[in-house]
Protein backbone atom coordinates (compact mmCIF):
# COMPACT_ATOMS: atom_id res chain seq x y z
CA UNK A 1 0.00 0.00 0.00
CA UNK A 2 1.41 3.34 -0.93
CA UNK A 3 0.67 6.56 0.90
CA UNK A 4 1.43 10.17 0.01
CA UNK A 5 3.64 10.93 3.00
CA UNK A 6 7.07 12.47 2.73
CA UNK A 7 9.94 10.74 4.48
CA UNK A 8 10.84 12.96 7.45
CA UNK A 9 14.55 12.45 6.69
CA UNK A 10 15.13 12.29 2.93
CA UNK A 11 11.76 13.77 1.80
CA UNK A 12 11.06 10.84 -0.55
CA UNK A 13 7.36 11.05 -1.38
CA UNK A 14 6.32 7.43 -1.87
CA UNK A 15 6.23 5.97 1.64
CA UNK A 16 5.23 2.33 2.13
CA UNK A 17 2.83 1.15 4.78
CA UNK A 18 4.72 -1.82 6.22
CA UNK A 19 2.03 -3.05 8.59
CA UNK A 20 -0.59 -2.04 11.14
CA UNK A 21 -0.07 -3.45 14.65
CA UNK A 22 -3.18 -2.83 16.74
CA UNK A 23 -3.66 0.91 16.14
CA UNK A 24 -0.04 1.63 15.21
CA UNK A 25 0.73 2.18 11.53
CA UNK A 26 4.38 1.46 10.69
CA UNK A 27 5.70 3.26 7.61
CA UNK A 28 8.93 2.70 5.69
CA UNK A 29 10.87 4.83 3.24
CA UNK A 30 12.05 2.71 0.26
CA UNK A 31 14.81 5.23 -0.49
CA UNK A 32 16.69 5.72 2.80
CA UNK A 33 15.30 2.75 4.75
CA UNK A 34 13.92 4.80 7.66
CA UNK A 35 10.99 3.18 9.49
CA UNK A 36 8.64 5.25 11.62
CA UNK A 37 5.17 5.29 13.11
CA UNK A 38 2.53 7.47 11.56
CA UNK A 39 3.01 10.62 13.62
CA UNK A 40 0.01 11.54 15.74
CA UNK A 41 -0.60 14.82 17.51
CA UNK A 42 0.22 13.88 21.08
CA UNK A 43 1.91 15.70 23.93
CA UNK A 44 5.00 13.56 24.35
CA UNK A 45 5.58 14.33 28.00
CA UNK A 46 2.12 12.94 28.79
CA UNK A 47 3.37 9.48 27.70
CA UNK A 48 6.18 9.49 30.26
CA UNK A 49 4.48 9.85 33.61
CA UNK A 50 4.87 8.04 36.92
CA UNK A 51 3.39 4.76 35.63
CA UNK A 52 5.85 4.55 32.73
CA UNK A 53 8.90 4.84 34.98
CA UNK A 54 7.56 2.65 37.78
CA UNK A 55 6.80 -0.14 35.32
CA UNK A 56 10.39 0.06 34.03
CA UNK A 57 12.16 0.62 37.37
CA UNK A 58 13.97 -2.72 37.10
CA UNK A 59 15.46 -1.62 33.79
CA UNK A 60 16.47 1.89 34.90
CA UNK A 61 18.19 0.74 38.07
CA UNK A 62 19.18 -2.78 36.98
CA UNK A 63 22.78 -3.92 36.98
CA UNK A 64 22.65 -4.68 33.24
CA UNK A 65 21.77 -1.09 32.44
CA UNK A 66 24.40 0.30 34.82
CA UNK A 67 27.03 -2.00 33.31
CA UNK A 68 26.24 -0.64 29.84
CA UNK A 69 26.53 2.93 31.11
CA UNK A 70 29.91 2.17 32.67
CA UNK A 71 31.15 0.70 29.37
CA UNK A 72 30.08 3.90 27.63
CA UNK A 73 31.92 6.04 30.20
CA UNK A 74 35.04 3.90 29.77
CA UNK A 75 35.03 4.50 26.00
CA UNK A 76 34.41 8.22 26.47
CA UNK A 77 37.29 8.41 28.95
CA UNK A 78 39.62 6.87 26.35
CA UNK A 79 38.52 9.42 23.73
CA UNK A 80 38.39 12.42 26.08
CA UNK A 81 40.67 11.69 29.05
CA UNK A 82 40.41 15.33 30.17
CA UNK A 83 36.61 14.85 30.43
CA UNK A 84 34.65 18.11 30.64
CA UNK A 85 30.98 19.02 30.14
CA UNK A 86 28.52 16.23 29.33
CA UNK A 87 24.82 16.49 28.48
CA UNK A 88 22.55 13.43 28.57
CA UNK A 89 19.49 14.06 26.37
CA UNK A 90 16.41 12.09 27.36
CA UNK A 91 18.06 11.32 30.67
CA UNK A 92 14.99 9.80 32.32
CA UNK A 93 15.55 9.35 36.04
CA UNK A 94 19.16 10.49 35.70
CA UNK A 95 21.10 7.29 36.34
CA UNK A 96 23.68 7.99 33.62
CA UNK A 97 24.06 11.62 34.73
CA UNK A 98 24.75 10.37 38.26
CA UNK A 99 27.36 7.84 37.08
CA UNK A 100 29.02 10.43 34.82
CA UNK A 101 29.29 12.90 37.72
CA UNK A 102 30.90 10.23 39.89
CA UNK A 103 33.30 9.53 37.02
CA UNK A 104 34.50 13.15 36.99
CA UNK A 105 32.34 14.73 34.29
CA UNK A 106 30.52 18.00 34.71
CA UNK A 107 27.24 16.30 33.85
CA UNK A 108 23.66 17.44 33.47
CA UNK A 109 20.57 16.09 31.76
CA UNK A 110 17.63 17.16 29.60
CA UNK A 111 14.25 15.45 29.98
CA UNK A 112 10.67 16.21 28.90
CA UNK A 113 8.96 14.22 31.67
CA UNK A 114 8.10 16.39 34.70
CA UNK A 115 7.95 13.25 36.87
CA UNK A 116 11.41 12.03 35.80
CA UNK A 117 12.91 15.52 36.24
CA UNK A 118 11.53 15.76 39.76
CA UNK A 119 12.91 12.34 40.69
CA UNK A 120 16.36 13.14 39.29
CA UNK A 121 16.50 16.46 41.12
CA UNK A 122 15.66 14.72 44.41
CA UNK A 123 18.92 12.83 43.81
CA UNK A 124 20.78 16.15 43.60
CA UNK A 125 21.19 16.06 39.81
CA UNK A 126 20.97 19.03 37.45
CA UNK A 127 18.24 18.21 34.95
CA UNK A 128 16.60 20.73 32.60
CA UNK A 129 12.96 20.09 31.72
CA UNK A 130 11.92 20.59 28.11
CA UNK A 131 12.71 19.82 24.48
CA UNK A 132 16.40 20.27 23.69
CA UNK A 133 15.82 22.54 20.69
CA UNK A 134 13.68 24.93 22.78
CA UNK A 135 16.21 25.45 25.58
CA UNK A 136 18.55 27.80 23.67
CA UNK A 137 21.69 26.36 25.23
CA UNK A 138 24.93 28.16 24.34
CA UNK A 139 26.69 27.09 21.14
CA UNK A 140 29.82 24.95 21.46
CA UNK A 141 29.30 24.45 25.20
CA UNK A 142 29.52 20.65 25.64
CA UNK A 143 32.32 18.16 25.14
CA UNK A 144 29.97 15.17 24.93
CA UNK A 145 26.24 14.65 24.33
CA UNK A 146 24.74 11.23 25.02
CA UNK A 147 21.45 9.68 23.88
CA UNK A 148 20.81 6.41 25.73
CA UNK A 149 17.70 4.70 24.33
CA UNK A 150 16.41 8.14 23.42
CA UNK A 151 16.57 8.97 19.70
CA UNK A 152 13.81 6.47 18.84
CA UNK A 153 11.45 8.28 21.27
CA UNK A 154 11.71 11.73 19.67
CA UNK A 155 8.95 13.13 17.48
CA UNK A 156 11.69 14.83 15.40
CA UNK A 157 15.12 13.20 15.91
CA UNK A 158 16.63 15.24 13.08
CA UNK A 159 16.11 18.63 14.69
CA UNK A 160 17.65 17.12 17.85
CA UNK A 161 20.80 15.97 16.00
CA UNK A 162 21.12 19.36 14.33
CA UNK A 163 20.87 21.06 17.73
CA UNK A 164 23.39 18.65 19.27
CA UNK A 165 25.88 19.58 16.53
CA UNK A 166 25.38 23.26 17.43
CA UNK A 167 25.92 22.88 21.18
CA UNK A 168 28.93 20.55 20.87
CA UNK A 169 32.40 22.03 21.04
CA UNK A 170 34.80 21.56 18.17
CA UNK A 171 35.71 17.84 18.11
CA UNK A 172 32.86 17.20 20.56
CA UNK A 173 31.38 13.69 20.68
CA UNK A 174 27.90 12.23 20.40
CA UNK A 175 27.25 8.78 21.86
CA UNK A 176 23.95 7.04 21.17
CA UNK A 177 22.33 3.65 21.22
CA UNK A 178 19.05 2.62 19.60
CA UNK A 179 17.33 -0.56 18.36
CA UNK A 180 18.70 -1.99 15.12
CA UNK A 181 16.05 -2.40 12.43
CA UNK A 182 18.30 -4.98 10.73
CA UNK A 183 18.74 -7.15 13.83
CA UNK A 184 18.31 -10.91 13.71
CA UNK A 185 15.47 -10.69 16.23
CA UNK A 186 13.50 -8.23 14.08
CA UNK A 187 14.16 -10.15 10.87
CA UNK A 188 12.82 -13.32 12.49
CA UNK A 189 9.76 -11.47 13.79
CA UNK A 190 9.01 -10.20 10.27
CA UNK A 191 9.62 -13.66 8.77
CA UNK A 192 7.14 -15.14 11.26
CA UNK A 193 4.60 -12.44 10.38
CA UNK A 194 4.80 -12.96 6.63
CA UNK A 195 5.11 -16.77 6.75
CA UNK A 196 1.91 -16.86 8.83
CA UNK A 197 0.11 -14.75 6.19
CA UNK A 198 0.17 -11.81 8.63
CA UNK A 199 -1.66 -13.76 11.35
CA UNK A 200 1.13 -14.08 13.96
CA UNK A 201 1.79 -10.57 15.24
CA UNK A 202 2.93 -11.22 18.82
CA UNK A 203 6.70 -10.91 18.12
CA UNK A 204 6.15 -7.61 16.28
CA UNK A 205 4.01 -6.26 19.14
CA UNK A 206 6.96 -6.81 21.50
CA UNK A 207 9.32 -4.93 19.15
CA UNK A 208 7.16 -2.01 17.96
CA UNK A 209 5.13 0.13 20.32
CA UNK A 210 3.78 3.63 20.94
CA UNK A 211 6.91 4.87 22.74
CA UNK A 212 9.32 4.20 19.84
CA UNK A 213 8.45 6.47 16.93
CA UNK A 214 11.57 5.91 14.75
CA UNK A 215 13.49 2.75 13.81
CA UNK A 216 16.93 2.92 12.23
CA UNK A 217 18.86 0.60 9.93
CA UNK A 218 22.67 0.88 10.15
CA UNK A 219 22.93 2.48 6.70
CA UNK A 220 20.17 4.96 7.55
CA UNK A 221 21.72 6.04 10.83
CA UNK A 222 25.13 6.43 9.20
CA UNK A 223 23.56 8.55 6.45
CA UNK A 224 21.76 10.74 9.00
CA UNK A 225 24.93 11.40 11.01
CA UNK A 226 26.88 12.16 7.83
CA UNK A 227 24.15 14.54 6.62
CA UNK A 228 24.36 16.47 9.89
CA UNK A 229 28.15 16.74 9.72
CA UNK A 230 29.30 14.02 12.11
CA UNK A 231 32.29 11.74 11.52
CA UNK A 232 31.66 8.22 12.84
CA UNK A 233 34.39 6.89 15.17
CA UNK A 234 32.65 3.71 16.34
CA UNK A 235 29.64 1.86 14.95
CA UNK A 236 28.76 -1.57 16.28
CA UNK A 237 25.85 -3.83 17.16
CA UNK A 238 25.24 -5.61 20.43
CA UNK A 239 22.66 -8.18 21.56
CA UNK A 240 19.64 -6.99 23.49
CA UNK A 241 20.40 -6.75 27.21
CA UNK A 242 18.01 -9.17 28.95
CA UNK A 243 17.02 -6.39 31.33
CA UNK A 244 15.27 -4.75 28.35
CA UNK A 245 13.38 -7.89 27.31
CA UNK A 246 10.04 -7.10 28.92
CA UNK A 247 8.55 -10.56 28.66
CA UNK A 248 8.01 -13.81 30.58
CA UNK A 249 10.90 -15.94 31.92
CA UNK A 250 10.40 -18.26 28.95
CA UNK A 251 10.48 -15.27 26.61
CA UNK A 252 13.72 -14.07 28.21
CA UNK A 253 15.21 -17.53 27.61
CA UNK A 254 14.27 -17.33 23.93
CA UNK A 255 15.79 -13.83 23.68
CA UNK A 256 18.99 -15.09 25.34
CA UNK A 257 19.32 -17.92 22.81
CA UNK A 258 18.79 -15.51 19.92
CA UNK A 259 21.35 -13.13 21.41
CA UNK A 260 24.00 -15.84 21.02
CA UNK A 261 23.22 -16.06 17.30
CA UNK A 262 23.22 -12.25 17.08
CA UNK A 263 26.79 -12.19 18.36
CA UNK A 264 27.87 -14.77 15.79
CA UNK A 265 26.20 -12.97 12.87
CA UNK A 266 26.96 -9.37 13.93
CA UNK A 267 23.24 -8.60 13.79
CA UNK A 268 22.67 -7.48 17.36
CA UNK A 269 19.45 -5.88 18.51
CA UNK A 270 21.10 -2.57 19.38
CA UNK A 271 23.25 -0.09 17.47
CA UNK A 272 25.92 1.67 19.53
CA UNK A 273 27.51 4.70 17.89
CA UNK A 274 30.12 7.32 18.74
CA UNK A 275 30.64 10.17 16.30
CA UNK A 276 32.68 13.38 16.32
CA UNK A 277 31.46 16.82 15.32
CA UNK A 278 32.84 17.48 11.85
Amino acid sequence: IMDFFKCPFCSYEWIREKCVIDELKLLECPQCGLCFLEIKQVELKSLYGKDYYQERAQYYFGEGNIRQFRKGLHILHQLKPQKGKLLDVGCGLGMFVKLAKHDGWEAKGVEISPFACAQARKDGLEVIEGELENLHLPSESFDVVTLWDAIEHFSDPFIKIKEIWRILKKDGLILLNTPNENSLLKNLAWLTYFMSFKKVTYPLKKLYHEYHWFYFRPRTLKQILKTYNFDILMFKTQPIPLIKARTSPLGKMVVFVFSLFERMTNSGYELVVIAKKG
